[in-house]
């Protein structure tokens, strides 16, 4: 048995030969007594048969109560230590979380970005809604009469002979009323929003903001002076559309800069 001064091994020691190493680990300090810093220790015998000499460098005086289940408490230590280090990980059930909150924080950004868009364009034709309102309620709506175009009737017969076609009667056409400013401007508005919506689908933001913008000022202008009616309020309607289109390329021009 190898002897252990102010303390003991845990272990039953047999078979020892002189130049065997010990392990530190297994010997208990008795009380009033703590280990040192020395871990590893050699069985030192002079004859064959010999008990090994006993260990003096093991033990020092300290505060600390050795217990017989003090080397077991030890590797319990380190197991936990291990288990905690294997721990600092992050789990796969909170990784899970955070991709799910992630996805739902962008599902609800994209629901709020929705709603400003669509609460701004509420409040849009609601300005226009209630200018007119006010405006009809001030003056009465006056229809004004369709166009109407009188043509006289055309027949046409098929001069089996020569094989040419020979108009009957020349037709002519009667225009009741032409077209009126507001009409021009509205055609001329159009015809700028197909050519914005081309300049646009070309990637030319610039072009499409000035033929949006200026659609709007000539939908503007075919409405300034009018008595309040549906067909008026229709076209307000376009004009802020428009004017918002604009609005809208010309911050995503800037951005693309």
């Amino acid at each position: 048995m190898q002897q252990v001064t102010n303390g003991e091994f845990v272990t039953d020691l047999s078979n020892l030969h002189n130049g065997t190493i010990l392990d530190g680990s297994e010997i208990v300090c008795d009380n009033g007594f703590v280990r040192t810093s020395i871990s590893d220790f050699v069985c030192i015998c002079t004859n064959h048969g010999d008990q090994c000499s006993t260990i003096q460098d093991a033990c020092e005086a300290g505060t600390t109560t050795a217990s017989p289940n003090s080397g077991g408490d030890s590797s319990n230590n380190n197991e936990n230590l291990e288990l905690n280090g294997d721990s600092d990980g992050m789990p796969d059930w909170a990784l899970a979380l955070i991709i799910i909150g992630d996805i739902i924080a962008c599902i609800l950004l994209s629901l709020g970005l929705w709603a400003c868009y669509d609460y701004n364009d509420k409040k849009n034709a609601e300005k226009y809604w209630n200018l007119y309102m006010e405006h009809r309620a001030k003056n009465d709506i006056i229809s004004s009469p369709p166009v109407a175009i009188e043509v006289h009737d055309i027949s046409i017969r098929n001069d089996a002979v020569s094989n040419k076609v020979f108009k009957e009667s020349t037709p002519t056409g009667q225009v009741v009323k032409g077209s009126s400013r507001r009409d021009i401007l509205v055609s001329e508005a159009s015809m700028m929003e197909f050519q914005a919506k081309r300049m646009e689908e070309r990637g030319n933001m610039n072009e499409a903001v000035r033929f949006y913008q200026s659609a709007s000022q000539k939908l503007q202008d075919a409405v300034k002076g009018s008595h309040a009616s549906d067909e008026t309020f229709g076209l307000a309607v376009r004009a802020s559309k428009f004017e918002d289109k604009a609005k809208q390329l010309r911050r995503l021009s800037q951005s693309q800069v």
